[in-house]
């Protein structure tokens, strides 16, 4: 290449214009075939600049598609959900359930007389609120909602209102914080009444209410005062996780429970519903809870067959509430343990909750579940644990 072509390249490289160049040519004498190469070697540096800029879209568009590919299009944002949440929590008509328009820019809010279970899961949110950040703002809060609670719920055995025995795991760790009589009558209330429908709960098929049970009678183990509620009360959370278990994994139409003289005894169902799978996730967050509450002895004989059975779980069938109750277990586990296999299961469900159950509804992303309804105690459940498990939002 001639020396006066490298010149025109070094000038337009400057940020000459191809005239200036070709005057400066012609007042040093250059020939017009000389002069009229300027143009060329002008084209070809605009081709250049536009084939690299048409390379960094190319590349901004791939990107895009990958990062959308694997990763959520929708943040829930704990602290943004909570506060919506507490705009509708003032009155005793508690929005529960929200149904969505097949439009999906609008939705319509279904009241129900009985606001228990989202006042018990707002009241377990705001004590981690407080138990993290000391601000009384939160404590005063989860005191309104607690009194909610026990309005619709009382604390006496005969007269407990109906479903409020299964929502002992949230009142659990209300009770630990504000120590309150009244919680603790509702605690020993919700275990005798859980206790006596043990067979209940077996003839009608619920793996659901089984696992809550066997789940809150762990919870109750390491308490130092447990023998105040059933001085067998170890017993009864292994009991209790066992029958969980047998109407898991046993047979469909008839199944061996442990009985409180430690002998098997067969139970005929009377339904024929039955969700193995669904049942599955239910059974982890028991078996976790007990492994972390001392009601199976022996750490590392407890944890091979959890690492087995997460091992096989499939991300693909849960619903909301079942996926809520696999990552509460995976997160404990992990933090009992130490074991990366959990943790990895934990942001593993997260990730599959992020991009299964959260959508945008009126700008603001929302938990729903798989009848497009939004079902606020689901949404509390995941503000609860995106606040106790930092690590998961990280």
């Amino acid at each position: 290449m001639s020396e006066i072509d490298n010149w025109i390249k070094e000038q337009l490289k400057r940020g000459f214009s191809k005239e200036q160049i070709k005057e400066s040519m012609r007042k040093a004498g250059y020939g017009q075939k000389a002069i009229d190469s300027v143009d060329s070697f002008s084209k070809k540096k605009k081709l250049g600049y536009l084939f690299y800029i048409f390379s960094i879209l190319i590349v901004a568009i791939l990107l895009f598609f990958i990062l959308n590919q694997f990763s959520s299009s929708e943040v829930f944002d704990k602290e943004d959900a909570l506060s919506r949440i507490e705009e509708l929590s003032d009155s005793y008509s508690y929005p529960m359930t929200i149904e969505l328009l097949s439009d999906g820019e609008s939705y319509k809010e279904e009241y129900f007389p009985h606001a228990n279970e989202a006042n018990a899961k707002l009241a377990k949110v705001y004590i981690i609120l407080y138990e993290k950040t000391k601000d009384e703002r939160y404590l005063k809060l989860a005191e309104e909602n607690l009194e909610k609670f026990l309005s619709f719920c009382g604390t006496d055995i005969d007269k407990l209102g109906l479903g409020c025995e299964f929502l002992g795991n949230d009142i659990f760790y209300v009770d630990k914080t504000l120590d309150k009589r009244e919680l603790k009558e509702f605690l020993n209330a919700s275990y005798w009444l859980l206790k006596y429908k043990r067979e209940q709960m077996f003839e009608n098929d619920n793996c659901y209410q089984l696992a809550k049970k066997a789940s809150f009678f762990s919870l109750l183990n390491p308490l130092p005062n447990k023998h105040e509620i059933d001085s067998g009360i170890t017993q009864e959370a292994d009991s209790a996780l066992r029958d969980a278990y047998y109407l898991i994994f046993g047979n469909k139409y008839s199944t061996f429970i442990y009985d409180s003289n430690y002998k098997y005894t067969q139970v005929n169902h009377t339904r024929n519903s039955y969700y193995p799978a669904q049942c599955t996730y239910y059974y982890t967050n028991s078996l976790a809870l007990s492994i972390v509450n001392g009601v199976c002895s022996d750490k590392e004989s407890c944890i091979k067959p959890a690492l087995e059975l997460w091992s096989v779980i499939n991300y693909k069938i849960m619903e909301p509430q079942s996926a809520l109750g696999f990552l509460e277990a995976s997160a404990e586990l992990y933090e009992f343990s130490g074991d990366e296999n959990f943790k990895e299961s934990a942001l593993k469900i997260k990730k599959f909750i992020d991009s299964n159950f959260i959508h945008d509804i009126n700008g603001k992303p929302r938990l729903i579940s798989y009848n497009n309804k939004i079902y606020i105690p689901n949404e509390l459940d995941y503000i609860y644990l995106l606040y106790k498990y930092d690590w998961l939002s990280n």
